[in-house]
């Protein structure tokens, strides 16, 4: 077998060193050749040691024109080869063990390979993942096969990094050798060649491929991140943010707080857009208030900034309603508003005393009401923005919430207690009685009317009110006829289980255990079964 064996393996280096080489190293890989023997056919590819090693153990003839081998495998089709065959062993970790005893002189070389230390430099190893790995990069290289050098280093490799390093420098390879040193975990190596790479004038200049890869990097990183993101923030800030808007869980993200301050400190324009991402778009949506607020003042900053042009009180500043200034002011406040609205995490007290008292009206209507101050923003909408229809909408709001709110009583109060220099508004409050009859306390309404109202000009509040005292009468009554009905009806069953009977006599039998009645206790059940009394949890069971 043996020889067999030896012959065919002859036969298979007589079709490589003949140009066949798909043929050849496809038939090697079918007659099991330990790799090693197969790599030694490509002249300077393999180490010092491993070549010592396969020329020890192979079987293989030598080409006795080593000239002529040379020159073979510089073409591109040898390469492409050994690329297919290097995809294929590196999958089988049976190819890379120990021959048998009758393929090799028993020297321990091969098993050394499987044995071999990874630290050892690459000349002097014998490590056969690291060999396989390094060589398949190398014909990779030598064969322009950029997919199969992507999947290689895409993935876990055993690549001897300072070996490939090398490689990729000779042939100015700067994004294979990026993913070489991430699928290595040498984030350092790789951030400070994109940082060299990012100020030359290359495919690779500019600040995109290191934002690509910062964002690869989870918490574990976190140092990494900081330190190489500054300059990428500081001359391209709108694409860096993207280092730090990935959607990550708890255990695997970046420290918002620490996100936050670093951001703040390097591109202080893009706070606003990074706290939207963590509390508007993010998957796993920030509920800290620390951030609700951050973001508020956020908006209020840019929103007082922009206003200092413009007339910052009175009937000026209250007509125009909030969100319909141009530009930006306008949209500023439409997200403010939206927010204060939506949000339910900020510290409304807090936030209310850093707006002005004579400007963001309806900001601070919105506060007000978050801290349940129903009249002070009620006031703000009668008083201040002149809206009596917007008030009347704020307490549709606050009644479709809670319909026992006394929300309507205090837009009342409002209307009939102004603030000092202003008259009581009459009309608006016999309207409002009159229009919201069913929603408002009957007795505290009319205890807050003017004493000259006269009856006439509340006829439909004093219609709604006296339909909703007869209707509760009669809902009253019809309540307590039923409840008079089921008790009649309680009594009468009552009485029916009372009026049972069952004669005992020394044939009766329980149910559950079968024996007789005779005098002990018993219980009898629905069924008009009887049952010793002890016997009644068992029944149960």
């Amino acid at each position: 077998v043996s020889t067999q064996s030896t012959g065919q393996r002859k036969d298979t280096q007589y079709l490589f060193y003949n140009g066949d080489y798909e043929r050849s190293l496809s038939f090697f890989a079918e007659l099991r050749v330990f790799p090693l023997s197969v790599l030694a056919l490509y002249p300077h590819l393999l180490p010092r040691r491993a070549r010592q090693c396969a020329e020890r153990n192979s079987k293989m003839a030598p080409n006795s024109n080593s000239a002529a081998a040379k020159e073979l495998v510089r073409r591109g089709e040898a390469w492409a080869a050994l690329v297919g065959y290097l995809s294929v062993v590196r999958g089988e970790p049976v190819m890379l063990r120990m021959p048998d005893d009758d393929d090799n002189n028993g020297d321990g070389a091969t098993q050394k390979a499987v044995e071999s230390d990874e630290t050892e430099p690459f000349e002097d190893t014998l490590d056969m993942a690291r060999l396989i790995d390094t060589c398949l990069l190398r014909a990779c290289i030598e064969a322009n096969n950029s997919e199969a050098l992507d999947r290689l280093l895409s993935a876990s490799n055993a690549c001897d990094v300072d070996e490939c390093e090398r490689i990729l420098q000779r042939v100015e390879n700067y994004g294979a050798l990026v993913q070489l040193y991430y699928s290595s975990a040498l984030h350092r190596r790789a951030l400070e060649l994109l940082s060299k790479l990012a100020h030359g004038r290359g495919k690779m200049a500019g600040f995109a491929h290191t934002i690509d890869y910062l964002r690869r990097l989870d918490v574990a990183h976190a140092a990494l991140v900081f330190q190489y993101s500054k300059a990428a923030l500081q001359a391209a800030p709108s694409a860096a943010l993207a280092v730090f808007c990935v959607d990550r869980d708890e255990r695997t993200r970046l420290p918002r707080r620490d996100v936050l301050a670093h951001v703040r400190q390097c591109a202080p324009a893009l706070v606003q857009e990074y706290l939207e991402f963590l509390l508007l778009r993010s998957q796993w949506v920030e509920t800290s208030a620390h951030f609700h607020n951050e973001l508020v003042d956020e908006y209020l900053g840019t929103v007082l900034a922009l206003r200092r042009n413009q007339p910052p009180s009175g009937a000026s500043a209250a007509a125009v309603r909030a969100g319909a200034e141009p530009g930006l002011l306008g949209a500023t406040r439409q997200k403010l508003l939206a927010f204060l609205e939506s949000s339910a995490y900020y510290d409304a007290e807090l936030l209310l005393g850093r707006f002005p008292l004579d400007d963001l009206y309806e900001e601070r209507a919105v506060l007000l009401a978050r801290l349940g101050q129903h009249e002070a923003a009620l006031s703000i909408y009668v008083h201040t923005l002149r809206d009596q229809r917007r008030a009347e909408a704020y307490c549709e709001r606050r009644w479709r919430d809670d319909a026992a709110s006394d929300v309507y009583v205090a837009l009342l109060r409002v209307c009939v207690r102004p603030p000092p220099g202003e008259a009581r508004d009459d009309a608006a409050a016999l309207a409002l009685v009159n229009r919201y009859a069913a929603r408002v306390d009957a007795a505290a309404a009319l205890a807050l009317l003017d004493d000259g109202v006269r009856v006439a000009q509340l006829g439909e509040f004093f219609h709604h009110a006296l339909c909703t005292r007869v209707a509760e009468q009669r809902h009253a009554a019809v309540v307590h006829s039923l409840q008079r009905a089921a008790n009649r009806h309680a009594r009468q069953r009552l009485l029916g289980e009372r009026a049972r009977s069952r004669r005992i006599t020394r044939l009766d039998s329980c149910h559950v255990c079968g024996k007789r009645i005779g005098a002990a206790a018993f219980a009898l059940l629905q069924n008009n079964n009887v049952v010793h009394y002890m016997c009644v949890n068992r029944l149960n069971r």
